[in-house]
């Protein structure tokens, strides 16, 4: 059974990001590569979502199906909808970054977002 993916807009900015600041710092063949890299990772969700890790930070809350994968030093998470066949890709992170921080962060804007 293949999965639809999409992408939320907070994931799509982190990964139009992480290519312009690669472009910056090392040049734009690497930009791209790290792009495609990231996209063909996330692609093989289609057929195999239950290949991530969970996120131990979300996992506590009841979040079973948060998981992520890595594409060398970044961190892809999403989210599975098994009822809809469907994963939705909410995050691209640096590992090195904390990520209970940027989830705490996501968590209050959305609260700020609703009303």
């Amino acid at each position: 059974m293949k999965y639809l993916i999409s992408w939320s807009e907070s994931a799509i900015k982190d990964l139009n990001d992480l290519s312009e600041y690669i472009t910056v710092i090392d040049n734009k063949d690497i930009a791209e590569k790290t792009f495609e890299g990231i996209i063909l990772t996330v692609n093989d969700l289609n057929f195999f979502p239950e290949r991530g890790r969970n996120v131990d930070e979300i996992k506590e809350f009841g979040g079973l199906d948060f998981k992520f994968l890595l594409y060398k030093r970044w961190k892809i998470i999403y989210k599975i909808y098994h009822e809809l066949e469907a994963v939705s890709v909410l995050l691209v992170v640096d590992t090195s970054m904390d990520l209970q921080n940027i989830l705490d962060r996501m968590i209050i804007d959305e609260k700020l977002n609703r009303y």
